[in-house]
């Protein structure tokens, strides 16, 4: 299951906000609430307000409602980055007036701008790190499933799977100790 590093997140973050305030938003607001493409183009300003992000999520998912996030680093900070975007929307617009099919567009070339690797330009690796790094934060499964919605745990347990690279740098780890 491909990811982002912390690094690379914020780089490409930092590349979206560059080129576009609203694409930026809209890609933020997808990492911070682990959504899906298809749940970041339906988003509108009905679903951000009092401090909250509500979706109704697709695939089964279950309908999450969670604040607006806090960070201390700048490009992740949705709660301070986000009202004052909204300020600007028409009441009932759209976040992202555009297609699934643009977004993954708009993800790739701020990727590949970004550095990141071919295989992780896609909107979808948003949702797969806002998990991962959360388990590497020390949030619980059940916690996990919860935020992204799942209705299952085994849904959230591929989250627990290791990359190569991982697996190959524990087992080096090992070794060096041996």
């Amino acid at each position: 299951m491909d990811n982002l590093s912390r690094a690379e997140l914020i780089n490409t973050l930092r590349v979206a906000r560059t080129d576009s305030e609203r694409n930026y938003i809209a890609l933020l607001c997808a990492y911070s609430h682990a959504l899906r493409a298809g749940e970041v183009v339906r988003l509108t300003t009905a679903n951000l307000r009092d401090g909250r992000v509500t979706v109704s999520r697709l695939k089964g998912s279950l309908r999450t409602s969670q604040p607006f996030v806090r960070s201390s680093e700048e490009l992740l900070d949705e709660a301070g980055a986000l009202p004052a975007y909204l300020a600007k929307l028409r009441p009932g617009s759209r976040l992202l007036p555009v297609t699934t099919r643009h977004l993954y567009r708009l993800f790739s070339r701020y990727a590949a701008a970004a550095g990141v690797s071919s295989e992780k330009r896609h909107p979808h690796v948003l949702k797969h790190t806002r998990a991962r790094l959360l388990l590497a934060g020390g949030a619980s499964l059940p916690v996990i499933r919860e935020y992204l919605g799942h209705r299952s745990l085994a849904s959230t347990g591929e989250y627990l799977r290791l990359t190569e690279e991982e697996v190959s740098a524990a087992v080096s780890a090992i070794d060096s100790s041996i």
